[in-house]
């Protein structure tokens, strides 16, 4: 990790470099009645734009016409604040070059006005901050790469620990696709099923639960595939041929695309506590049977 962070920094340092030489030129728009009649546009706009100063004075609505349709409403509003009064700061937005390459610009305005205080002119600069932009972007994708490498180990690390707690709990842990197909079985679940790991992963689940659980388990499956998390109670097939009991509890694990990708699956051997319940309910049923028989034979005596 450590050679990484070097690596970025280096080329981090090494794309600032790059931003050096940054070509600009300055404009000005001189207004009617608040609306542009005139651009007039230095000498060095032909290196920026591709336009000579002469295309932009014989068209006054050259400038805004070479912004691509998508940055328009920057500059549009920016236009607005000025006429507005309000204070205005650099814009940064893409032009359409006249050869057709896309540019990015930093456009700074000024708003200048008479003695009445009226809104006669605005004068600007626009720098190409293309070479800017484009190792901005690359320092961003370095950052992402750096971040997803790091989060990839704090993942490896985080199932590694998981695992080792996993493989000494008396819990079973199962880990599975959204397919549904085992990517991770806690030695717990075989000790107590009897099943050995092949006899496992080269059959259906659903063979090794009760047929009137199945719609349970497949129903929490596909909350567990909404997002959701999802508890039941079901029986599984033990290898003598013998049934237990389980409580579960699965929760979905989310991809970087924030999809389902995996799916945690806890649960226990609940098998004595649904037997004590049973009992329990049976002796209840039993006692209120007696106690109305008695009371029937209390009701006939009588």
């Amino acid at each position: 990790m450590e050679r990484s962070r070097q690596h970025h920094a280096e080329s981090e340092e090494r794309y600032r470099r790059l931003i050096d030489a940054i070509s600009g030129y300055d404009y000005c728009v001189r207004l009617e009645d608040g609306r542009a009649v005139e651009t007039i546009h230095g000498a060095n706009c032909a290196v920026v734009t591709g336009y000579t100063a002469e295309a932009f004075k014989a068209d006054p609505m050259l400038w805004i016409a070479i912004v691509v349709p998508e940055d328009r409403n920057i500059v549009e509003q920016q236009i607005a604040r000025i006429h507005s009064g309000d204070g205005v700061a650099p814009i940064e937005h893409r032009i359409k070059r006249k050869d057709g390459q896309i540019r990015w610009v930093e456009n700074a305005m000024v708003p200048l006005h008479d003695q009445d205080g009226q809104l006669i002119a605005y004068e600007g600069l626009v720098r190409d901050i293309t070479r800017r932009k484009h190792a901005e972007a690359k320092i961003q994708q370095l950052n992402e790469e750096l971040e997803r490498k790091k989060a990839e180990e704090q993942l490896r690390e985080s199932e590694e620990r998981y695992r080792l707690l996993a493989d000494h709990s008396a819990d079973f842990v199962n880990m599975n696709d959204v397919t549904g197909q085992r990517l991770y079985i806690s030695p717990s679940y075989f000790r107590a099923t009897g099943w050995t790991r092949e006899e496992v992963e080269s059959t259906d689940w659903r063979t090794r639960i009760h047929p009137d659980d199945v719609a349970k388990v497949e129903l929490a499956h596909e909350a567990n595939l909404r997002g959701k998390t999802a508890r039941r109670e079901y029986r599984t097939l033990c290898k003598d041929g013998t049934w237990i009991w389980v409580e579960s509890r699965s929760q979905p694990i989310l991809g970087a695309d924030g999809e389902v990708e995996k799916i945690v699956v806890w649960a226990r051997d609940i098998t004595e506590r649904k037997m004590a319940d049973g009992a329990r309910q049976r002796a209840e049923s039993l006692q209120r049977n007696t106690l109305e028989n008695i009371s029937d034979a209390v009701f006939l005596t009588n």
